[in-house]
């Protein structure tokens, strides 16, 4: 869904993905990768995307990912709070959730 919506806005400013790429300081092979879902956009992109101004996105990028962030990482907290060591998910976002200790994230991935 969020490379979809990256992909609106770019169009419909007329860039091209090295164009957005040039304007969001990173290659264009990530701006592909992430428009067609192969990975997910990093912690700090989508307000980078959000600053460019030919895209006129008012923050929706942040916003989308801040939905997607939150209701994946509810999903994540559900499973592995069956672990006695498990980490919840932060609702403050990613930031504060990486400062949690790995032990919810390892009983998670050993299951």
């Amino acid at each position: 869904m969020f490379g979809a919506e990256l992909r609106f806005y770019r169009t419909r400013a007329g860039l091209s993905q090295k164009d957005l790429a040039a304007r969001a300081s990173v290659s264009h092979d990530v701006i592909s990768k992430i428009e067609t879902g192969e990975r997910p956009p990093a912690e700090d992109f989508p307000p980078r995307l959000d600053a460019v101004p030919e895209l006129d996105t008012r923050g929706a990028l942040t916003r989308l990912w801040l939905r997607w962030w939150r209701t994946n990482s509810l999903r994540w907290a559900s499973i592995v709070s069956t672990s006695p060591h498990s980490t919840a998910a932060h609702p403050d976002g990613p930031a504060s959730a990486a400062s949690c200790s790995r032990t919810g994230r390892d009983a998670l991935l050993t299951r």
